[in-house]
């Protein structure tokens, strides 16, 4: 841990070298509060889950459409669609398995993120189980 503060306390000075006003600390104790005020942005981007089956996989477009709960009693189930990447981990079984696997009715945990455009894009897909 002490070395990660070190090596980020150092970016933290190349990104003043860079033309960016950053102070560097004078102690571990002032390393360490400048961590603990990085941290909670860091959080802010953390992934988001989402659950429900399968609508549609469009491999051309490396989408994947899936039919959510409604979050209110008395709603329909929304349709989210979400960006499938070659870095996204698609699991079942505890298994990776390939895109493939999307198929239609399937039940899956999608993990996810969204990106700058305001897009949803999965970090992770974990197939269900259904025997």
């Amino acid at each position: 841990m002490k070395y990660y503060l070190i090596a980020l306390v150092a970016l933290l000075c190349m990104a003043g070298v860079n033309g960016y006003a950053v102070e560097a600390p004078e102690s571990v104790e002032q390393a360490v509060e400048a961590v603990a005020a990085v941290e909670p942005a860091a959080e802010a981007v953390a992934a988001m889950e989402q659950s429900g089956s399968v609508v549609s996989f469009d491999a051309e477009a490396k989408t994947v459409t899936v039919s959510c709960a409604a979050k209110e009693e008395g709603q329909a189930a929304e349709e989210v669609t979400f960006g499938v990447e070659d870095t996204t981990l698609i699991k079942k079984a505890d298994e990776v398995v390939d895109s493939s696997m999307l198929a239609a009715g399937e039940q899956v945990s999608v993990e996810y993120t969204v990106n700058d455009e305001g897009n949803k894009v999965a970090s992770s897909i974990e197939i269900s189980n259904q025997e």
